[in-house]
Protein backbone atom coordinates (compact mmCIF):
# COMPACT_ATOMS: atom_id res chain seq x y z
CA UNK A 1 0.00 0.00 0.00
CA UNK A 2 1.07 3.54 -0.78
CA UNK A 3 0.25 6.58 1.36
CA UNK A 4 -0.24 9.74 -0.67
CA UNK A 5 0.01 13.03 1.21
CA UNK A 6 -1.38 16.02 -0.71
CA UNK A 7 -0.84 19.63 0.36
CA UNK A 8 -3.17 22.26 -1.10
CA UNK A 9 -1.08 25.16 -2.45
CA UNK A 10 -3.77 26.57 -4.75
CA UNK A 11 -4.67 29.61 -2.67
CA UNK A 12 -8.24 28.39 -2.19
CA UNK A 13 -9.96 25.46 -0.50
CA UNK A 14 -10.44 22.21 -2.42
CA UNK A 15 -13.90 20.84 -1.64
CA UNK A 16 -15.07 17.26 -2.04
CA UNK A 17 -16.79 16.83 -5.39
CA UNK A 18 -15.60 20.12 -6.91
CA UNK A 19 -13.72 18.36 -9.74
CA UNK A 20 -10.25 19.67 -8.89
CA UNK A 21 -8.79 16.34 -7.77
CA UNK A 22 -8.94 13.10 -9.78
CA UNK A 23 -12.11 11.05 -9.25
CA UNK A 24 -10.40 8.57 -6.89
CA UNK A 25 -9.59 11.51 -4.58
CA UNK A 26 -12.79 13.50 -5.15
CA UNK A 27 -13.99 12.72 -1.61
CA UNK A 28 -11.19 14.80 -0.01
CA UNK A 29 -11.73 18.25 1.50
CA UNK A 30 -8.40 20.09 1.73
CA UNK A 31 -8.38 23.67 3.06
CA UNK A 32 -5.85 26.10 1.57
CA UNK A 33 -2.33 25.25 2.88
CA UNK A 34 -3.68 22.12 4.65
CA UNK A 35 -2.86 18.54 3.71
CA UNK A 36 -4.65 15.20 3.56
CA UNK A 37 -3.63 11.55 3.30
CA UNK A 38 -5.09 8.79 1.15
CA UNK A 39 -3.96 5.16 0.88
CA UNK A 40 -3.86 3.26 -2.42
CA UNK A 41 -2.39 0.26 -4.11
CA UNK A 42 0.41 0.95 -6.59
CA UNK A 43 -1.65 0.01 -9.67
CA UNK A 44 -4.31 2.61 -8.76
CA UNK A 45 -1.95 5.38 -9.88
CA UNK A 46 -1.61 3.84 -13.35
CA UNK A 47 -5.32 3.30 -14.04
CA UNK A 48 -6.99 5.47 -16.67
CA UNK A 49 -9.14 8.04 -14.83
CA UNK A 50 -12.08 7.85 -17.23
CA UNK A 51 -12.49 5.95 -20.47
CA UNK A 52 -12.47 9.22 -22.40
CA UNK A 53 -9.65 11.19 -20.77
CA UNK A 54 -6.71 8.90 -21.51
CA UNK A 55 -4.97 10.18 -18.36
CA UNK A 56 -4.10 8.11 -15.29
CA UNK A 57 -4.64 9.35 -11.75
CA UNK A 58 -0.87 9.80 -11.46
CA UNK A 59 -0.74 11.92 -14.62
CA UNK A 60 -3.63 14.09 -13.41
CA UNK A 61 -1.87 14.63 -10.07
CA UNK A 62 1.30 15.56 -11.96
CA UNK A 63 -0.68 18.17 -13.90
CA UNK A 64 -2.01 19.69 -10.66
CA UNK A 65 1.53 19.70 -9.25
CA UNK A 66 2.93 21.39 -12.38
CA UNK A 67 0.21 24.07 -12.18
CA UNK A 68 1.22 24.78 -8.57
CA UNK A 69 -2.12 23.72 -7.11
CA UNK A 70 -0.76 20.89 -4.95
CA UNK A 71 2.41 19.31 -3.67
CA UNK A 72 2.65 15.57 -3.00
CA UNK A 73 4.62 13.06 -1.03
CA UNK A 74 4.40 9.28 -1.43
CA UNK A 75 5.33 6.96 1.42
CA UNK A 76 5.70 3.20 1.55
CA UNK A 77 7.06 1.33 4.57
CA UNK A 78 8.43 4.55 6.04
CA UNK A 79 10.40 5.51 2.90
CA UNK A 80 9.46 8.98 1.61
CA UNK A 81 10.59 10.96 -1.40
CA UNK A 82 9.08 14.05 -3.08
CA UNK A 83 10.87 14.24 -6.41
CA UNK A 84 10.20 12.75 -9.84
CA UNK A 85 6.99 12.08 -11.67
CA UNK A 86 4.10 10.43 -9.87
CA UNK A 87 3.97 7.09 -11.77
CA UNK A 88 7.76 6.67 -11.72
CA UNK A 89 7.97 7.55 -8.06
CA UNK A 90 5.20 5.18 -6.94
CA UNK A 91 6.71 2.27 -8.84
CA UNK A 92 10.19 3.05 -7.43
CA UNK A 93 8.82 3.37 -3.91
CA UNK A 94 7.02 0.05 -4.08
CA UNK A 95 10.02 -1.83 -5.47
Amino acid sequence: MITLNITNTSGTDIAAGDGVLPRMLDWLDIADTANANAVFQVHDFNRIETNHSGFTMGELLDQLKQRGLITMNVTDVGDAEDVGSMPDHVVATAA
